[in-house]
């Protein structure tokens, strides 16, 4: 069973549908229960100091903590990936759940527009148990103003360019990924990686 938190932040019809079509099921999840869960995915939509208030009144950040000591597979998407971060400067200065040290930073604007928005090439920067074999590079969905900027680039798989290069898929060991992109909102390949990475950190593969 994929266990979606829903940290009541906005709609997540496009990755419920996303997982339903590759045959899983799925439970969406307000207040922090994992019974029964095998994947637990952290989505990404809104603000990061508000989606972090919210995971702890629904009590999602010790559950996550407990699920991560216990080595069991967590994805991050898009804010997601964020929030495993230590700090961001998004509207304020905020605490992570701390996964990963580093800030999570604005894009610089340059003369690019900013949300960064629509499709663009992720490339790998290094190997990873969870993505082996699959044929990068690819295009994703991107719909973002903010990205990690992690003090262990050791973290980074893969990376993406949009005035600079920055950190679109982190992870460590082989149950931690995160994809700053929308795997939900990208077409074909980006339900090919979803059910790729769900085949391996389910143990399938």
């Amino acid at each position: 069973m994929i266990g979606v938190i829903d940290y009541g932040a906005g709609n997540l019809r496009s990755l419920v549908n996303a997982i339903r079509s590759l045959n899983r099921e799925i439970r969406v999840m307000e207040r922090a229960e994992t019974k029964g869960i095998s994947v637990l995915i952290l989505p990404g939509v809104g603000a990061f100091g508000s989606a972090m208030e919210k995971l702890r009144n629904y009590g999602w950040i010790e559950e996550i903590y407990k699920w991560l000591e216990a080595e069991k597979p967590l994805i991050g998407i898009c804010l997601g990936m964020q929030l495993l971060f230590e700090y961001s400067e998004e509207e304020g200065v905020f605490e992570g759940l701390g996964v990963f040290k580093g800030w999570v930073r604005k894009l610089p604007k340059g003369n690019l527009p900013i949300p960064h928005m629509g499709w663009n090439e992720v490339i790998l920067k290094r190997n990873s148990s969870l993505l082996e074999g699959f044929p990068f590079p690819k295009y994703f969905y991107f719909a973002h103003s903010y990205c990690p900027f992690p003090e262990d680039e050791g973290v980074v798989i893969g990376e993406t360019l949009y005035g600079i290069s920055f950190p679109s898929i982190i992870g460590r060991g082989k149950n931690i990924i995160g994809f700053q992109f929308h795997p939900e909102k990208s077409g074909e390949w980006g339900l090919r990686l979803l059910e790729f990475v769900l085949e391996r950190v389910e143990g399938r593969c």
